[in-house]
């Protein structure tokens, strides 16, 4: 399940962070793993119009990056920094990364 949800996540960056967040206990998950799952499903089934839509139609060609870091972030667990950045090609995201 986590599979499917980590490729439906090309186009529905919304729920990145929970997908990863999951993929995380994959080998040992737990029962509270999978109402977390659940949870995510019933956001895509609600969520059903959201998405990113890549059209060909534009003549302007521009690549633009945006990063977000939060150094040693993660005060409560183990310091840790978060980093996220997206690259937009014309007005599409075409690649995005989230690291701890």
């Amino acid at each position: 399940m986590i599979g499917s949800l980590r490729y439906l996540t090309h186009t529905r960056p919304d729920f990145v962070f929970s997908v990863k967040l999951l993929s995380r206990f994959m080998e040992h998950s737990t029962f509270e793993h999978m109402l977390v799952v659940n949870r995510v499903l019933k956001y895509i089934k609600g969520t059903l119009n959201y998405g990113l839509v890549y059209d060909k139609g534009q003549d302007v060609v521009k690549l633009i990056d945006y990063t977000d870091n939060d150094f040693a972030g993660d005060v409560e667990e183990d310091q840790r920094s978060t980093t996220g950045q997206v690259f937009y090609f014309r007005s599409m995201a075409i690649s995005w990364s989230s690291k701890k």
